[in-house]
């Protein structure tokens, strides 16, 4: 029975690679921790292991590599400068396509490589943090507009940014995306009624709505109930997360995993 090849890059996943680059035979960082064992274990299983790296395209590059798995007692099949024919490719750079084209432009926006971070010095010590990444939860408030009597609920509410007067205490919601030459800034900029203001979870229901604290939901499966299950949501401070609080369960609060399975069907504050 031949051999199933499985190829790995040398670079950011067997040499750990926090330094960046620094010459075709410079390697300076340490292993990363485990990859041994696991390179061991799939040798035993009878996979064929490849280490691929551009520095081998250099003869000092390639001497430095081999060395540098020497030294670190990593045993492979192969050290090669391109990638070979195999069942699969480790890669620090790489993004799995899952057959979904439409979400590559996102996934390669918000793309960082595990091992890029930032260096700190603090009190002549080096930190090492991770790179921030772009915050991928949509941060949004509403709020219940004050002398607003509209007889759509919906309309009633401002939805965007949350803004606390210090001095007044006075709160107001505004969505600036609307705003450009003709726009009033009292059109954007909206008082709010300070009880009612809540924040978006990151999360949409069953129907795609947005879920925001304060919410009414409905979930028909809960442990198979035969009555809808009404519960509310709120956030707990003590455990910095946003909960669903069901109405027919004597003291249980959960988190979210039926987002797909619930509705909104209302919120606290308005009467209907």
């Amino acid at each position: 029975m031949s051999k199933k090849t499985v190829v790995f890059d040398f670079d950011g996943v067997i040499h750990s690679y926090t330094s960046g680059w620094k010459g075709a035979d410079v390697i300076p960082d340490p292993v990363v921790e485990g990859i041994q064992s696991t390179i061991n274990s799939l040798r035993q299983e009878y996979y064929e292991v490849i280490v691929v790296s551009t520095r081998c395209a250099y003869p000092e590059g390639m001497s430095a590599v081999k060395k540098y798995l020497a030294d670190n007692h990593i045993v492979v099949d192969a050290v090669m400068k391109e990638k070979p024919p195999a069942i699969c490719y480790i890669d620090d750079r790489a993004i799995c396509f899952d057959g979904h084209p439409e979400t590559l432009l996102e996934k390669v926006r918000n793309f960082t490589p595990w091992n890029k971070a930032l260096s700190i010095n603090s009190n002549n010590r080096e930190i090492r943090i991770e790179k921030v990444r772009k915050i991928k939860r949509e941060i949004l408030f509403r709020g219940k507009i004050k002398e607003s009597k509209s007889a759509h609920e919906e309309l009633n509410w401002a939805f965007g940014n949350f803004v606390r007067e210090l001095e007044t205490g006075k709160c107001f919601i505004s969505d600036l995306s609307h705003f450009d030459g003709d726009t009033k800034l009292s059109d954007v900029i909206l008082e709010v009624d300070p009880k009612t203001v809540c924040q978006y979870t990151g999360l949409t229901d069953k129907n795609g709505k947005k879920i925001f604290e304060g919410d009414i939901v409905r979930r028909t499966d809960l442990y198979n109930a035969k009555e809808p299950s009404i519960g509310f949501i709120e956030y707990d401070a003590e455990n910095t997360a946003f909960l669903i609080h069901w109405t027919d369960i004597e003291n249980y609060s959960a988190t979210f995993p039926w987002k797909d399975k619930i509705e909104v069907i209302g919120n606290i504050f308005d009467e209907s």
